[in-house]
């Protein structure tokens, strides 16, 4: 053994000097590693921030559309009301002046109510329909053809 070795305060001055550095490199290797870590943590995180943003836009584009389309839908349904309105009256008119409606045109006019009621059709055309239109006697069509006063 060197002689160096035996004296206990080289000893102590060896083990201490090797602890610190030792200790120096376990820390500093440490650290690399927790901030490699860091560092891919905080790029996970800009990254979900960034895919949250994208979202963020979309869902604000889709509420735009989705108010955009809930404008025109309201829009064709009135547009559809309007239209079956005013069919409805000329054709419950046509029969109610006639003075009968056969059953063919019973059906058709049933059917078209029902359509205008669910786009909320009310007032004068179901007043007409319920008060003087269902009540009609029932003729048989004996023409078989289309009427040309009901186009």
């Amino acid at each position: 053994m060197p002689p160096l070795l035996k004296d206990s305060a080289v000893l102590v001055a060896i083990i201490t000097v090797s602890g610190g550095v030792v200790g120096t490199l376990i820390s500093t290797i440490s650290n690399f590693f927790i901030g490699k870590r860091d560092n891919e943590v905080k790029q996970g995180q800009q990254e979900i921030i960034q895919s949250l943003d994208v979202l963020k836009k979309d869902n604000i584009k889709i509420k735009s559309d989705l108010a955009s389309n809930t404008a025109e839908l309201e829009k064709l349904k009135k547009n559809s009301k309007d239209i079956t309105r005013y069919r409805l009256f000329h054709d419950m008119t046509k029969d109610i002046i006639a003075g009968y409606t056969t059953l063919e045109n019973k059906r058709e006019i049933a059917k078209l109510f029902d359509s205008y009621k669910m786009l909320d059709g009310n007032g004068e055309i179901e007043m007409m329909y319920k008060e003087e239109f269902i009540d009609l006697p029932l003729r048989k069509d004996n023409n078989h053809e289309i009427n040309k006063r009901t186009i």
